[in-house]
């Protein structure tokens, strides 16, 4: 039995060895392990800052995205700007020329009023005008006087001219404010 309990011994001896050497290279491992984790943490500091300064970059990386995306538009407004202010110029035109004709018939009409009166005059009768029953010198009708109908006819011309002039403002106003907008935006 002595033999039983001297092999015992040896095996518990054995084991406590083993286990010094264990609890030994498991204290050696936990300083390691505490150095590597202090010189860790500048590591880590440093990768979280980079993290940071990622996601900053990415922010803008986004917002120059946009700005060039809105600075693509710009020539398209630029351009539909151009053909409004052309239109407008072209209706502009229009109007002037509509308003002058109108201004050259009434006075045409009233130059020609005399002729068309005097044609209406009968030898002996009042004239309308000044009421004399002699007419020692009718005026001469004018040939080609425009009559009621082409000035009303001139007149809504001019007023339609006018109104469609109205809307290029319109559409130029327009043409500003998108292009301000896309201007804003880059």
């Amino acid at each position: 039995r002595l033999a039983e309990l001297d092999d015992e011994a040896r095996r518990v001896a054995d084991r406590t060895d083993t286990a010094r050497s264990s609890r030994a290279t498991f204290r050696e491992a936990q300083r390691e392990a505490a150095t590597g984790l202090e010189g860790a943490r500048p590591a880590l500091a440093e990768a979280e800052a980079a993290a940071h300064r990622l996601d900053g970059l990415t922010a803008e990386q986004e917002q120059l995205s946009a700005l060039v995306a809105a600075a693509a538009l710009l020539p398209a407004a630029q351009a539909a700007l151009a053909e409004a202010e052309a239109g407008r110029a072209e209706a502009g035109a229009t109007e002037s020329h509509a308003w002058a004709r109108l201004s050259r018939l009434r006075r045409a009409a009233t130059e020609g009023v005399a002729g068309t009166l005097a044609a209406d005059l009968t030898r002996g009768a009042p004239c309308p005008v000044c009421g004399s029953c002699e007419h020692p010198q009718p005026a001469v009708p004018v040939e080609g006087a425009p009559t009621p109908a082409d000035i009303e006819a001139a007149e809504a011309a001019a007023e339609a001219a006018f109104a469609h002039r109205e809307q290029a403002d319109h559409v130029v106003a327009g043409a500003k404010a998108v292009l301000a907008g896309r201007t804003a935006e880059a």
